[in-house]
């Protein structure tokens, strides 16, 4: 957010006073605090418990959360271009990223159409593909 705000022509957040800040604010809060978070006890759960009997159970209720976020994201995404309707924002980039990780997991899907859709679309966009090919990723986000 501070990237955004400190970079105002890069347009990747709607300016202080415009309408959409509230609802680019609340989506930036969300996945920060309840999607990004999911992942971290699917990837490492010793995070969570040191006790490694648990990490199944750990990693399994981590699925549940992102399988909610993922149908939250479907409602929210259905019938729109972007996370903030027609205006592209960092907030799009964030839910790319965390929409490709689950690229990493087996059988994790996020969302339905709405969301394979907007996934489809950030991909597109020029700066995206660059970033990909500078990092050597392919279009899941996978090396």
């Amino acid at each position: 957010m501070y990237l955004a705000d400190r970079h105002p022509d890069a347009g990747l957040a709607p300016q202080s006073g415009d309408t959409l800040r509230g609802e680019w604010y609340r989506w930036m809060v969300w996945i920060s605090n309840t999607f990004h978070p999911a992942w971290k006890s699917v990837f490492v759960p010793q995070y969570v418990t040191t006790d490694d009997a648990g990490h199944d159970g750990v990693r399994t209720r981590s699925r549940e959360s992102l399988s909610d976020a993922g149908d939250y994201l479907e409602r929210e995404l259905a019938g729109r271009e972007w996370c903030l309707g027609e205006t592209f924002s960092s907030v799009d980039l964030y839910v790319y990223m965390l929409v490709g990780w689950g690229n990493y997991v087996p059988d994790l899907a996020l969302g339905g159409p709405a969301v394979a859709e907007h996934y489809a679309r950030v991909g597109t966009r020029p700066a995206v593909a660059r970033i990909r090919e500078a990092e050597n990723l392919d279009e899941r986000l996978l090396r």
